[in-house]
C-alpha cells in the first residue's frame, strides 16, 4: 500500500518540478510515466520503492487513467484525511 502523506509528497514534488500549469493537466497516466523509471530501477512497484518492506493496505482505492492527478488526491483527502490515522490504500497505478 502506499500513504495519503506519499501521495501528497509526490503531488508536492511532481508540481515544483514541473511548475503549476503542467502540474494541473496531469493525469494518472502521466504520474505513472513519471514514477516509471523508479520503478524500473528497482525492480518494484511504486509503493515498493517507497515502503521497502511494504505497508498493508487497508483501503481499495479505484481511478480513471485520465483522472487529474491533483483531483485525484484532493478527493482521497477530503474521504480519509479527517482520519486520525488514514489506512494504507492500495491503488493499482502504485501498486
Amino acid at each position: 500500500g502506499i500513504s495519503l502523506k506519499q501521495l501528497q509528497d509526490l503531488r508536492t514534488q511532481v508540481c515544483s518540478d514541473a511548475g503549476q500549469d503542467a502540474f494541473n493537466k496531469m493525469t494518472m497516466r502521466d504520474i505513472c510515466k513519471i514514477i516509471s523509471p523508479a520503478c524500473q530501477r528497482e525492480k518494484k512497484s511504486y509503493a515498493l520503492v517507497l515502503n521497502e518492506f511494504g505497508l498493508e493496505a487497508k483501503a481499495f482505492v479505484t481511478h480513471c487513467w485520465d483522472e487529474a492527478f491533483g483531483e485525484f488526491v484532493a478527493s482521497l483527502e477530503q474521504g480519509i484525511e479527517h482520519m486520525l490515522n488514514p489506512p494504507p490504500l492500495w491503488i493499482c497505478s502504485f501498486a
